[in-house]
Formats: C-alpha cells, sequence, structure tokens
C-alpha cells in the first residue's frame, strides 16, 4: 500500500542490483507490470530482460488479499497498485476477464494462478485449496488461446 512514486523507485533499485549480480532475465511471477518493461526500454533504469505477468490471481481471502478478518475494505485496492502482488478473483468469469486484461496489458504469459494458501497472508492456511476447477479451466483455457502458458503458486 505504499505510494507508486516510491514503488518505483525502489523496483528501478531492485533490478538494477539484479542485474549487478549477473542476472540478466528474470521471469516474475506477480506484481511487476508492463511500466517495468517500458521504463528499462527508455533507458531510465538499467535491469534485466523481463518476462510478466502483470498481476497474480487469487480470490477472496487467498494467498493475494492481504487484508485482514476484519478488513472490509473494497478487493479492488489490489489490482491497480503498483505495488502490489496480485489481484482478487472470485468467479470464472472474473478469471476470464483479469486473464485477458493482463494479456492486453502485455503479459508474456498468464498470471500467477493463486491455487493454494500461503504464509504471508492472513486468512488462507497453505494447504487451502482456493479456486475451483471450472475457474483453473477458465485460466488455461484464455492462456491456450493467447497462445501462452499459466503458472500456479502451490
Amino acid at each position: 500500500m505504499l505510494p507508486d512514486a516510491l514503488v518505483a523507485h525502489r523496483a528501478a533499485r531492485i533490478m538494477s542490483g539484479m542485474l549487478r549480480r549477473g542476472f540478466t532475465t528474470v521471469r516474475n511471477v506477480g506484481g511487476a507490470t508492463e511500466g517495468l518493461r517500458l521504463a528499462l526500454a527508455e533507458r531510465l533504469f538499467q535491469g534485466p530482460r523481463l518476462f510478466l505477468c502483470g498481476k497474480a490471481l487469487s480470490q477472496t481471502g487467498g494467498h493475494c488479499d492481504f487484508r485482514g478478518r476484519h478488513d472490509d475494505r473494497d478487493a479492488s485496492v489490489y489490482g491497480s497498485r503498483l505495488g502490489s502482488l496480485g489481484r482478487l478473483v472470485d468467479s470464472v468469469d472474473a478469471v476470464r476477464r483479469a486473464c485477458r486484461e493482463e494479456i492486453k496489458g502485455r503479459a508474456d504469459f498468464i498470471n500467477e494462478v493463486m491455487a493454494s494458501g500461503g504464509v504471508a497472508s492472513p486468512t488462507d492456511p497453505i494447504d487451502f485449496l482456493g479456486f475451483s476447477r471450472a475457474e483453473l479451466e477458465a485460466a488455461v483455457e484464455e492462456a491456450a488461446m493467447a497462445q501462452t502458458y499459466v503458472a500456479a503458486h502451490l
């Protein structure tokens, strides 16, 4: 929830550090945006070549939902934040739309699908299965139509 300008400057420092450590290509599986790739192309800072998925996909209460149990802020707060790892989608139609929007935004592959829980988010145990079979199939179908693939977090 940091200001976008601060996130951008920190990203530039992180990416420059990656390059100095010898990483010439990086596959980002959640959070980085086309804006970083454009900034690299304009030589605003140095960094590795990026393969991006845009925002990861999660569900309400899932691994990209960092709201606590009693935090009732609208879930859309995550989708547009520069430093946000992912966006929340809760139906087959929402998964399809999110995949299409990320592809439109020049994602190289479909967003890391948060298919299980994790230790960093407050309301989903690590063995929690968050997406239905139909939702996962929708993401895979959208990837196939765009001639790319889906990355999953398990």
